[in-house]
């Protein structure tokens, strides 16, 4: 109700208080009633006066809230906006057979999976390059692919990775890969970097008051991290693109995940001619390796001199057992340290946490140490995937091409001590 609207109200009411008054009004005389009729047709008509005038004003506050109503339905490009419904109500999650590895959800794998989907469809474009050869003709597309055979981008594509994808893989990596627990990881913003050798550490000191406090010279020696790009591709079918999301998630980033992070140890254990890294056990001295004095055996004696090979200093000491090397240490549980080996769900040999792996070299039952204090390895802050719909037409199957950089270091293997057989 506006303001004239309330003042007619008034208006109105006080006509019609008036008009009741002379209802009961009783005159005696003919003038009287003369009076009081021409009185009743006046405030009669003024009253219907302002009736009209209130159902004017009544029709038009109506008619401006309905253009209003109206108004508020159209957005500016002409187009009617529909009214906003509430919320549904949230479904509940789909049910998934085993585990869900790498995501906290199982929405969470959907979406990642739905994102896949878009990508191998076009309807999402992270190519970053296209190669001008065609299939066929150069197999390996690497010469054009950033220019040159050897490309010295500096590998950013973090951006291009939504964040649970490159979180799913990661988690992976971490989850899988004995690289991941054990070495130090260093970050590198450029295409390398150098990182002191960890061959010397000097402890710090007591003085007395206004004595002067020897620096601690840092070594000068040092080792490189040059990064070096390691790639993998998964083919998935389109069936499965289409029908089933939160497998797709599954098998992009367990099948990139795993392939990355067997690589990491493969490189960090054994070494790779391809980047030119030695890896850690062709690095341990001869020196600090016990040899078994049969062969297929292994005694409780030489184990224990494979812990007193080993810098005094390495503090976060672990066993990386082979499984050649698995039997013949847990054949030990039935003399002295059995308990040791066998004690609850982390195993351990003389105090240390176990690591079983398969890619020790041949003949080498366990390396023992300080993985961090010995190697390093850099990382550039970014992962990539691209994916392509049209590159394995013939198989009906979008591709996914994951990249990364890594770099790899020794940085002092006297942390470290092997127990070899015979």
């Amino acid at each position: 109700m506006n303001a004239t609207m309330q003042r007619l109200a008034g208006e109105m009411t006080d006509l019609t208080n008036k008009l009741n008054a002379l209802a009961g009004m009783d005159t005696a005389t003919p003038q009287e009633a003369e009076h009081r009729s021409a009185e009743i047709a006046r405030l009669t008509a003024e009253l219907d006066t302002r009736s009209k005038a209130y159902e004017v004003e009544e029709a038009s506050a109506a008619a401006r809230a309905k253009v209003q109503a109206r108004l508020d339905a159209v957005s500016s490009a002409g187009l009617v906006v529909p009214t906003k419904r509430a919320a549904p109500a949230p479904l509940p999650p789909l049910p998934v057979m085993g585990e869900l590895r790498g995501f906290d959800s199982v929405d969470t794998a959907t979406a990642v999976g739905r994102m896949l989907s878009d990508l191998g469809r076009g309807r999402r474009t992270e190519i970053r390059a296209a190669s001008t050869h065609p299939i066929g003709v150069n197999t390996t597309l690497e010469p054009d692919s950033m220019g040159e055979a050897s490309p010295t981008y500096d590998g950013r594509g973090s951006e291009l990775v939504a964040h649970e994808l490159y979180r799913g893989i990661l988690n992976t990596i971490q989850y899988e890969s004995v690289a991941a627990r054990l070495a130090t990881w260093v970050q590198v913003n450029t295409d390398g970097m150098y990182v002191p050798l960890g061959e010397d550490i000097v402890e710090a000191d007591w003085y007395e008051e206004n004595c002067e406090i020897l620096p601690i010279k840092p070594n000068t020696t040092r080792a490189s991290l040059t990064l070096k790009k390691m790639g993998a591709r998964v083919q998935v079918s389109n069936e499965l693109m289409d029908d089933a999301y939160v497998s797709v998630a599954q098998i992009v980033t367990r099948t990139l995940g795993n392939g990355f992070a067997k690589k990491l140890d493969k490189t960090l254990i054994q070494g790779d001619n391809k980047i030119g890294f030695a890896g850690i056990a062709p690095s341990i001295p001869a020196g600090q390796t016990v040899t078994t004095a049969a062969a297929g055996k292994a005694t409780i004696q030489e184990v224990a001199d494979v812990i007193g090979k080993v810098d005094p200093l390495a503090s976060n000491r672990v066993w990386l057992v082979s499984e050649e090397g698995w039997p013949k240490i847990m054949g030990l549980a039935a003399g002295a340290i059995g308990v040791n080996v066998t004690q609850g769900i982390q195993q351990t040999i003389f105090g240390s946490p176990v690591i079983r792996t398969a890619l020790l070299p041949a003949k080498t039952y366990a390396i023992y140490g300080d993985f961090s204090m010995a190697a390093a390895i850099g990382y550039k802050s970014g992962l990539t995937i691209r994916s392509s719909w049209e590159r394995a037409i013939e198989y009906d199957q979008t591709v996914f091409v994951g990249t990364a950089r890594y770099a790899f270091a020794v940085l002092a293997a006297k942390y470290l001590a092997a127990l070899k057989s015979a």
